[in-house]
């Protein structure tokens, strides 16, 4: 072989030297647990990074064609499973991801051949930090930290169906946390978390409805969520108030880990998964309960409550459209609702194949009559032979709220007397009332002559029945009873924010503490509207007087009549028919009729400053020339004069660096532009002081009175609704 020559040998070297060079700069080693600001992995390669323990790695994953999501994955001696996985952009398989980089600017992306983004990992991340690192704890939490050590970001926040040591699932500061099972080709995915109702308990709910509960945190257990000794299982139930969660840990294995399956089951594994134990077992299509399955099961429609395969017709029915798998649909539709008492085939493919069904609902007491087809009938009516044993059982309906009878309303309101009469609204009065169980209870009962009480009770019955916060107040039940329309509340004693701290007497109840307090559970609850429940509200009617306080002074929403349901992929509408109050509104909702979430922002940056003042928007007047509360505020914080803001009954003890904070954030949110407003998320981050640096707010809107008492009659025709300069304009079609 030729000897290679001296200026060849040279250039060699120097370009090995290049490359060594280039790599020592941008990559990691494989096997390493934190990827550090401009740092890099050639994913390529198969590098990865790897928690100190070696029982997790975070990879990439391909499980479509057209797919490609980052994931971290449990290792054991046995086999892997995914624990987490990102969200990801819709990438050509052609593309190949190459790098995973921690950015400059704080953020963690994976890049394909030719740099072009593939999957952004903290996509859902509220804040950018320059200079965070990316590190895999050994608990299997993917973790972004910033300079000094706080946490910004991190996979624990976005659980998937496994619950890993350390992982919170509850009401966070960050928002709600839950488990998600995948859906499978019978039903759709459930979740497990906390029961909003009774934070003290997990409940695992499958659209809506609960099939299985753990039993009450008693300080030391779950009764029905027992694991074996072998486990050495710990939970903890944490309460504060800004959060409320359970966690746990293993004394015994360090490994082992919470599944929750696509049936809905829980199973717990011992970290090499040859050591397992089975929980929470129950029947979800038919919640039928068992020897063999576990305590904590619940029949909502009654016990046994299931399905018999019998022979009738059905009388009174509901068409429902085609579907790929009609029986079992039609079971899991007619299961939710326990009027429905029958369902069926309605028609079958050239396959044999079902290709749709028919559910039979209670409608004036109609029941399955003579013998012509195969049908599924529940069990409680088949064993019962009709509908008056049925109508003994709670009602529960698609809707989600009992059905309370209109005599034991009478008798809990003493017959609707004055003496229980808590006040008068537009829509009609609310009195107090104690039902027979000893429940005290609040009984809205509305005006019927009017359209505004009808749509108004259609539209709070739909909305807040699918409701679960705390921040949210709770229906309790309704009733229709001849003309009469009535909505039963969870009676909260202390009543409306307005009536403390527009009151000169027991404004000095509500200190800055409790004030701050009341303005983080009002954007908790505000943020569970528009992001975290079960549909995107838009609540359109945000005031100090449609803030409740319980017992302990803790702040609920109520009066959801004129809410609006979003679709998932809807962020703004229009509407020719503006709802709502003076003062509160929103500019381009007041003019022009668009709704958004960034509406609500405004209304709840109003609230912000009444609160913080003990000044009331819509009444404010002063010698300065001022339209509003608002415009006062901006005046005094543009000069320094915070402490001007601040209630005086506040004192001199405060900490004014806080409220000034908490001021600038309520400026804030009534922003002019929309889009100039944060979200309730970033809202939440500011005031817990997760976001440290806050931008300058520009000029609120509605803020001089130049140009802009043409804005006294924004909302037209309208009646007053309630002693609170309340204006309420028609409703719009749904």
């Amino acid at each position: 072989m030729p000897r290679m020559g001296r200026s060849c040998r040279q250039y060699l070297a120097t370009l090995s030297c290049v490359f060594a060079f280039y790599f020592s700069l941008f990559c990691v080693s494989q096997g390493k647990d934190t990827l550090g600001v401009n740092e890099s992995i050639l994913v390529y390669h198969g590098d990865l990074l790897e928690s100190s323990n070696q029982r997790f790695r975070l990879t990439i994953s391909h499980p479509f064609s057209w797919l490609w999501v980052l994931v971290i994955q449990y290792m054991s001696m046995l086999r892997s499973i995914d624990v987490w996985a990102s969200d990801s952009y819709q990438t050509p398989a052609s593309k190949e991801p190459a790098f995973l980089t921690m950015n400059a600017d704080g953020r963690l992306v994976v890049y394909d051949t030719s740099h072009s983004p593939v999957i952004v990992v903290n996509s859902e991340q509220p804040i950018m930090i320059s200079n965070t690192t990316a590190i895999l704890l050994d608990n299997g939490n993917l973790v972004l930290r910033a300079p000094g050590g706080n946490i910004v970001w991190q996979s624990f926040d976005y659980p998937s169906n496994k619950w890993l040591q350390g992982m919170k699932l509850g009401i966070l500061q960050s928002g709600t946390r839950f488990l998600t099972s995948s859906p499978s080709y019978n039903q759709p995915s459930s979740t497990l978390g906390v029961d909003l109702n009774n934070t003290k308990e997990i409940a695992i709910m499958q659209e809506g409805v609960v099939y299985w509960r753990s039993g009450t945190w008693d300080g030391q257990k779950l009764s029905f969520l027992d694991i074996s000794d072998s486990f050495g299982f710990n939970f903890y139930y944490v309460s504060s108030p800004n959060e409320t969660y359970f966690t746990w840990n293993s004394s015994t294995d360090p490994f082992a880990l919470l599944i929750f399956s696509e049936s809905g089951n829980i199973t717990v594994r011992s970290g090499d998964f040859t050591n397992a134990q089975a929980l929470a077992v129950c029947d979800v299509i038919t919640y039928r309960s068992t020897k063999d399955q576990s305590k904590g099961c619940t029949n909502p429609c009654g016990v046994g409550d299931g399905f018999k395969e019998i022979m009738g017709d059905l009388v009174a029915w509901d068409e429902v459209s085609y579907n790929d798998n009609a029986l079992r649909f039609c079971k899991l539709r007619c299961r939710r609702n326990c009027s429905c008492y029958a369902y069926s085939n309605t028609a079958y493919d050239q396959d044999g194949v079902a290709m749709g069904c028919k559910m039979a609902i209670r409608r004036h007491g109609q029941l399955i009559s003579s013998n012509k087809q195969t049908i599924f009938a529940r069990e409680s009516f088949v064993l019962e032979k009709g509908l008056e044993k049925f109508q003994q059982l709670h009602e529960k309906r698609d809707d989600e709220s009992s059905v309370v009878e209109f005599t034991s309303i009478e008798m809990a309101t003493n017959n609707f007397s004055d003496e229980n009469k808590l006040g008068q609204g537009g829509f009609g009065p609310v009195y107090k009332g104690k039902l027979s169980t000893g429940q005290e209870i609040a009984v809205k009962r509305l005006k019927i002559m009017s359209g505004h009480g009808i749509e108004q009770f259609k539209n709070e019955v739909t909305v807040i029945s699918k409701l679960q916060h705390r921040n949210l107040v709770k229906l309790l039940g309704y009733c229709i009873h001849g003309e009469d329309r009535i909505l039963v509340y969870e009676y909260l004693p202390n009543g409306s924010l307005d009536s403390f701290i527009f009151d000169t007497t027991k404004r000095a109840v509500l200190d800055w503490r409790r004030r701050s307090s009341i303005i983080e559970g009002i954007a908790q609850g505000l943020l569970y509207l528009h992001k975290y429940s079960r549909l995107k509200i838009i609540h359109r009617d945000l005031k100090t007087s449609n803030v409740l306080l319980d017992n302990d002074l803790n702040p609920k929403i109520s009066d959801f009549g004129t809410a609006r349901i979003f679709g998932d992929d809807e962020s703004r509408a229009n509407t020719l028919r503006v709802v709502g109050t003076y003062g509160y509104m929103s500019p381009e909702y007041a003019m022009n009729g668009i709704i958004s979430e960034k509406s609500d922002v405004y209304s709840f940056g109003v609230m912000m400053l009444e609160i913080i003042s003990g000044k009331k928007n819509t009444t404010f007047n002063d010698t300065d020339d001022h339209l509003n509360l608002v415009g006062h505020v901006w005046d005094l914080w543009k000069e320094g004069r915070v402490s001007d803001i601040a209630d005086p009954s506040f004192g001199e003890t405060i900490a004014m660096h806080e409220i000034s904070r908490y001021v600038q954030v309520g400026l804030l949110c009534v922003e002019e532009n929309a889009a100039d407003r944060p979200t309730m998320s970033d809202v939440i981050s500011m005031l817990n002081g997760t976001l440290v640096s806050l931008r300058v707010p520009y000029r609120p809107a509605f803020s001089a009175a130049t140009g802009g008492r043409n804005n006294d009659n924004l909302v037209q025709n309208a009646e007053p609704c309630s002693n609170n300069t309340v204006t309420i304009s028609d409703l719009e079609a749904r």
